[in-house]
């Protein structure tokens, strides 16, 4: 069923990422015969009813496609990808909000190469948006004797492809004796694709026998282009017996931005390489990225097992080359490994070498050998982290190395950062309270201060009562008008660490909030808090998370379209 004006409904939210809040008003077009749901003019357009036109397309991958209807397979559902690397999608296909049901697309395999999904390969200027794959499956259970690239909408987009406002909720399992890409909407973006406003709830599974690689991602498996305003309740695994793994939330691995964007489906990255070399990353937005994460949250459990492998594993990253802010992570953070050299884990991020700043965890984190880097924010750490909390449990299984309320180990400066009291433990023991650590190992700054500073170049009159260190419930949950006048242990002021530049405080007007009920009265994110409002993916609802900007500022629009029946 299309949307209709009469049906569709719009609640909008608009938040600047450094403002006040601004209303947006996004309009319902009258929507004719002839027009998208997005309003694009679909005169000239090829229109498709059926499942044999659909399989049509093949034919002119350069044309322009729009759905007049529902897709529904047969009970085989049996069909084969639109597109390959030889003979790429290079056209529009535009879904007009309406969805093909029960499609199980089969592998296209080629001599290097293999593709599943309603598209094998997405080309230059190829468009595909506003359509839903409802059930069915992609990939197969057959193994791959090539690289296989596996999506619920698309296998491959190319430089200069795009999917827009597309989601799916099938299975997708790539299998092969090489490298995987398994992606709930698209395997593989290379870089100078685009993908916003996507989404997917089913099951995401990437598994290779042989090397180098294995990704998976609830929305893509990896990518080299920025994912903005997406989400994924599936659960997503990477399996390998001889190589690295890759399993993320959102992404598998990244190598541009992502912003904008939750999961809340389980991620679990698994190898039994015996090579110490090869690495497990399992992140709850991405495994492993060397860009920015930003405004991104997650609720699922991430975990990772290895042989003889390190581990790399966080609720928003296992491992991170660029910053990490404003997200928060609620889901249980775990990593064993029977022999591998380390493994890191954290609340927030497993390792990085890039600032954390504005972030909090709720999540248990725990770590199982015997050099395991375990803190509530970031298992380990050369570079700084600022006005973050974790009130989650930290533990080690291991009685020779404890976990760090706030960092497993760290170089560098730790600032305005607390924890939960009475939450850490090692060796099966309860950490007592003037025995809890802030770092568990390194040489941290913390607080502007150093071994040569004996008091912290800070600008308040009480430093101490606000110092980084442990802190009870009840200091941890102050009223908002306390913390907004800096009368609470969230230091407001500007904090100078020894041989660095000023840093700012909490921010309780534009960054951060608290509210009594929420949270259980702990702070929350302004600019992300809204988001936990979302809709029921089982109700096939279209969430969209857009990044826009207005007047050169970053705002991001929430919008919840109802009306649609599947």
């Amino acid at each position: 069923m299309r949307y209709k004006n009469s049906t569709l409904s719009a609640v909008v939210v608009t938040l600047f990422l450094a403002a006040s809040l601004v209303p947006l008003v996004l309009y319902a077009a009258d929507l004719s015969a002839d027009t998208s749901i997005d309003g694009t003019d679909l005169a000239g357009y090829t229109k498709i009813t059926n499942v044999q036109e659909l399989s049509n397309i093949q034919n002119d991958p350069n044309g322009e496609y729009y759905l007049a209807n529902d897709i529904v397979f047969s009970s085989n559902g049996s069909f084969t990808p639109i597109g390959t690397d030889v003979a790429p999608f290079t056209g529009i296909f535009d879904g007009n909000g309406h969805v093909i049901k029960g499609m199980n697309a089969a592998s296209v395999q080629l001599s290097v190469s293999a593709y599943s999904g309603l598209f094998g390969c997405v080309g230059n200027g190829g468009q595909v948006k506003n359509v839903g794959v409802v059930g069915g499956s992609a990939g197969s259970t057959q193994m791959f004797t090539s690289i296989g690239y596996v999506g619920g909408i698309a296998g491959l987009l190319q430089s200069g492809a795009s999917i827009t406002n597309c989601y799916n909720t099938g299975s997708v399992t790539a299998l092969s004796q090489y490298s995987v890409c398994a992606g709930g909407i698209a395997g593989l973006l290379q870089s100078g694709a685009s993908m916003t406003g996507c989404y997917n709830t089913g099951s995401v599974t990437a598994k290779t026998l042989s090397n180098p690689y294995a990704y998976a991602g609830g929305i893509v498996g990896n990518t080299s282009s920025p994912i903005t305003g997406c989400y994924n309740t599936g659960s997503v695994t990477s399996t390998s017996g001889y190589s690295s793994v890759y399993a993320g939330g959102i992404a598998g691995q990244a190598t541009s931005s992502i912003a904008g964007c939750y999961s809340s489906g389980e991620v679990t990255a698994t190898t039994s390489s015996g090579v110490q070399s090869d690495r497990s990353y399992a992140g709850g937005i991405v495994g492993n990225t060397s860009s920015s994460v930003t405004q991104c949250y997650n609720t699922g459990s991430v975990s990772s097992a290895t042989s003889y492998s390190n581990a790399y594993v966080g609720g928003i990253a296992g491992n991170a080359s660029l910053s990490i802010t404003i997200c928060y992570n609620t889901g249980s953070v775990s990593a064993t490994s029977k022999l591998g050299e380390y493994i890191y884990v954290g609340g927030i991020v497993g390792y990085t070498q890039s600032p954390i700043a504005d972030c909090y965890n709720t999540g248990s984190v725990l770590g199982s050998l015997l050099w395991a880097r375990v803190g509530g924010i970031v298992g380990e750490t050369s570079s700084s982290i600022a006005n973050c909390y974790s009130i989650g449990s930290v533990s080690t299984d291991q009685s020779d190395m404890r976990p760090g309320g706030i960092a497993g180990r760290s170089t560098s400066s730790v600032v305005n950062c607390y924890y939960l009291t009475g939450k850490q433990k090692f060796g099966g023991y309860v950490v007592p309270p003037d025995d809890e650590r802030l770092v568990a190992s390194g040489a941290p700054v913390v607080d502007g201060g150093d071994a040569s500073v004996t008091t912290p170049e800070r600008t308040t009159e009480k430093p101490d009562q606000r110092s980084s260190t442990a802190k009870t419930a009840s200091e941890m949950r102050p009223t908002l008008p306390s913390a907004e006048i800096g009368n609470s242990v969230y230091f407001t002021g500007t904090t100078t660490p020894a041989g660095g530049s000023p840093m700012d405080g909490w921010d309780f007007d534009g960054t951060w909030t608290i509210t009594t009920g929420v949270n259980n009265g702990y702070p929350t994110l302004k600019t992300i808090s809204m988001m936990s409002d979302k809709p029921d993916s089982g109700q096939n609802d279209t969430y969209n998370i857009v990044i826009m900007a207005i007047a050169g500022i970053a705002v991001l629009g929430v919008a919840w379209f109802f009306g649609r029946k599947i």
